[in-house]
């Protein structure tokens, strides 16, 4: 039999895969029980093992049998027309996805893989009612074989059916797009959000007081020492601690920039955009042109500075219904890139628009009236109790969301040409989405009293990878969008995924 047909007959993973299925057993066992846990850690201290620790290695044990039997009950192979997978424990499992279905086939590699020589095949499919496909580990030359048998095999398939269109051709050569080295990715962590990382300190700091108080622990103490030290403060301790948690701040953001995005390649092949990074985790996406279904792309105030664009596609969703939206982020872009991407996706001057349109400044001025409705109760609850500091606080505050409302209106837009539809907001960063008109599943046109009264409408625009809507616009715009929405999606004969 020629190592090309080796895929006719049944193949079983490496024998590594047992090790990946362990392994996902305790990520879903330790989802299930991390308090018990952490109460074991924290709260048992030296003490012996008692009931509950017991139970809990039994559970862990029991649940490693059927997961070794489980790799020797699962097998793959290649038909004419499908890819076949057998599977189960208990109950047998029998998966025929057709090669007309199949969107991509991609690799991932977390360290242990690599330590191993393997790697994670994951299958896209089009519209499936499972989750995507995966191999856990086989052979890299394996692997590569098996995604040329199958993308090969995919594109005999749609020949045959005189399709012209979802074919992979293996055979183009990747247009290389993007390449990050290391010193332009620092660039890309210093110029990161970096309000994350320390909002994920102050929870972090939360969840351990929360913990403390579930254990039957009196943090008490802890925070009369913290107390203590705080009336020990002065403004240069202040200071000094403000610039170590920024600090901290810029360096988790590099750090996971680094693990995240680490060696990235972006390119173009035939019909799809691809890319591969990761430094512990090593991972590949694909975005078919027809899978696409929104196109993102926006800058924070930092990358603004030095011109960084993040490139975000928007797919169809496939399988999970609780996942919104398949997507993946490329960072580090410039606007030579977008356009590229643009032009490569939709066609020649693709995002040209002759005229932009902003919404209507009641978007603001009804947004405003909430926000000082709300905070101007609470102000003047204080002030009739005499209460100075906090109005003065609030005060501050609602004059910083009022000026945050005003910056996020003036940014909001849209345009509309004969084939896309385009929307623009923000407030501190931009942010951008295009969207072809064939792509658009639902629209609504929704009006509140306050809209109603005014002339105004929003409009609400479905699609497979998710929502977009454009408030407060006048209602015969709103209805001129719908109709001409419509038209194109009736005489439209391109695939929407």
């Amino acid at each position: 039999m020629k190592k090309s047909d080796v895929f006719s007959l049944p193949q079983r993973q490496s024998k590594f895969a047992i090790i990946f299925i362990i392994l996902r057993l305790v990520k879903n066992l330790f989802k299930q029980l991390w308090p018990f846990v952490i109460a074991i850690f924290i709260g048992r201290g030296n003490s012996s093992f008692d009931t509950l620790e017991i139970a809990l290695s039994g559970v862990g044990i029991f649940g490693i049998i059927p997961s070794v039997i489980s790799y020797y009950k699962f097998y793959f192979q290649l038909s004419e027309k499908e890819l076949i997978i057998n599977k189960g424990l208990f109950k047998k499992v029998k998966l025929n996805i057709p090669f007309e279905r199949i969107q991509s086939v991609n690799f991932r590699q977390t360290f242990i893989h690599r330590f191993f020589k393997v790697t994670e095949v994951e299958i896209e499919t089009a519209g499936s009612s499972e989750q995507e496909t995966k191999i856990d580990a086989i052979e890299i030359p394996m692997a590569e074989l098996l995604r040329k048998r199958i993308l090969e095999k995919k594109e005999a398939v749609d020949l045959k059916g005189n399709e012209e269109i979802g074919i992979l051709d293996i055979q183009q050569e990747k247009e290389s797009i993007l390449q990050l080295s290391q010193r332009e990715l620092i660039k890309v962590g210093l110029v990161q959000n970096h309000f994350r990382p320390i909002g994920l300190m102050i929870g972090a700091f939360g969840s351990l007081f929360f913990y403390l108080y579930t254990f039957d622990y009196d943090p008490r103490d802890f925070f009369k020492q913290i107390y203590n030290y705080g009336e020990q403060l002065t403004v240069l301790n202040i200071s000094a601690l403000i610039l170590l948690l920024i600090i901290a701040s810029v360096v988790f953001s590099i750090i996971t920039t680094v693990f995240r995005h680490f060696n990235l390649h972006f390119w173009r092949m035939g019909n799809k955009f691809q890319v591969v990074q990761g430094l512990l985790t090593r991972q590949e996406f694909a975005a078919l042109d027809n899978k696409i279904q929104i196109l993102n792309w926006g800058q924070n105030p930092f990358e603004r500075l030095v011109g960084f664009y993040n490139i975000i596609f928007r797919q169809a969703k496939s399988g999970d219904e609780k996942k919104t939206v398949s997507q993946f982020k490329i960072p580090g872009c410039n606007l030579d890139h977008v356009s590229f991407v643009k032009e490569a996706w939709l066609g020649k001057d693709s995002g040209s628009f002759e005229e932009y349109h902003q919404v209507s400044h009641h978007y603001f001025f009804h947004k405003a009236m909430y926000q000082c409705l709300f905070f101007g109760g609470i102000i003047i609850g204080l002030i009739y109790f005499k209460m100075i500091i906090g109005p003065i606080v609030l005060g501050v505050l609602l004059a910083l969301i009022l000026w945050l409302s005003w910056i996020n209106y003036r940014k909001k837009r849209f345009a509309v040409n004969d084939r896309e539809l385009y929307i623009g907001g923000g407030t501190l960063g931009l942010r951008h989405a295009l969207l072809p008109m064939y792509k658009v599943q639902d629209i609504k046109i929704i009006e509140n009293p306050y809209q109603w009264r005014r002339g105004l409408a929003t409009l609400i625009i479905h699609t497979a990878a998710g929502t977009i809507r454009i408030p407060y616009i006048p209602k015969e715009t709103a209805l001129d969008i719908l109709d001409k929405l419509i038209y194109h999606v009736e005489i439209s004969n391109k695939p929407w995924i």
